[in-house]
């Protein structure tokens, strides 16, 4: 099997011949770090006028900055980036240069999901308090924020040739749990990742849901919402038990401790790779699964793709044929 048929027949819920990875060579990902999402390489504001800095995690929101103050005031305090204004017929051609359809799958991402969204705008504080006292006001917020992401995914189905998967960003989750009660996630959250993941499947696309944290509580909600896979999915959360319970409804993409001692600087490459071992010795045994979240950080930029590639390059060879040795 290609690198591209072995990722299709694990999303199928098949035994493929090697365990993909959510990497190159197998993933062509473009979208995540859009202008009008993550603001411009950087640093800067983003569509809805949240600016943006970058730092050693890369690009993040300015956590200084609120611009919603009062969500029943939402529509003055905030805009929403204008979709119309972008030449999507020259974006796309550009975020598909490279892009192999014989041994590639083309995935496009999307953040920042709806919770993510409105934390960055208000504050995790506000966010609570306003959830709690204002919920028609925020509501009306998901329900427009929505509306938009719909129309996103409209256009890229539109003007994107090859694309296999929409990726929705929307880290719900910390280390220890949910950011919300299952009673809060279920009314205002999970309505919306169900609207958006039928306007991706309606185009033709496979929805995926990004979620770090430990969100193992939330899985059936996963599959209900109707994402095919989850990433990325970190050891925090008991995979293997997700894996045998709900392993023919979803596919678990990560495995690889990278907000661990192996995603740190100075952490040495046989540690590293050891934990690559890890990763495909406990989780690969029991399908449905892609590894990913191979996130590590050197001291400089440079020196951070270095990591990187020696890491997906030891990856793949490990991956090679697995299923059929």
């Amino acid at each position: 099997m290609t690198d591209r048929e072995n990722y299709l027949a694990v999303i199928r819920h098949e035994k493929p011949d090697s365990i993909p990875i959510y990497t190159k060579p197998a993933r062509h990902s473009v979208g995540f770090l859009d202008e009008f999402e993550k603001g411009p390489a950087g640093g800067g504001l983003d569509g809805f006028g949240m600016p943006w800095i970058v730092n050693e995690m890369g690009p993040v929101p300015d956590e200084r900055v609120h611009l919603i103050k009062d969500i029943t005031r939402w529509r003055e305090q905030v805009r929403f980036p204008d979709l119309d204004a972008i030449d999507w017929a020259a974006k796309a051609e550009k975020d598909s240069a490279g892009f192999d359809p014989e041994n590639q799958v083309f995935e496009y991402g999307m953040g920042n999901g709806p919770f993510e969204r409105l934390l960055d705008l208000m504050g995790y504080q506000e966010l609570i308090y306003a959830l709690l006292d204002e919920p028609e006001a925020c509501h009306d917020f998901f329900d427009a924020y929505v509306e938009y992401r719909i129309k996103h995914i409209n256009l890229v189905a539109k003007y994107y040739k090859y694309v296999d998967f929409i990726t929705i960003y929307d880290d719900v989750a910390y280390q220890h749990g949910p950011f919300l009660t299952m009673e809060v996630y279920r009314e205002f959250i999970k309505p919306a990742h169900t609207r958006i993941n039928d306007a991706i499947k309606a185009c033709g696309i496979i929805p995926i849901n990004h979620c770090c944290g430990k969100a193992e509580q939330l899985i059936e909600d996963f599959i209900d919402e109707g994402a095919a896979a989850w990433t990325s999915l970190q050891p925090m959360n008991d995979i293997v038990s997700l894996q045998k319970k709900y392993g023919d409804k979803m596919v678990f993409i990560g495995g690889y401790d990278g907000n661990g001692r192996p995603g740190l600087i100075g952490t040495p490459e046989e540690e590293r790779i050891a934990e690559i071992r890890r990763a495909i010795d406990t989780y690969a045994p029991h399908g449905s699964f892609i590894l990913g979240n191979m996130i590590v950080s050197g001291s400089t930029p440079e020196e951070t793709l270095k990591i990187n590639a020696v890491l997906a390059g030891t990856a793949y060879a490990l991956c090679k044929d697995y299923y059929k040795k």
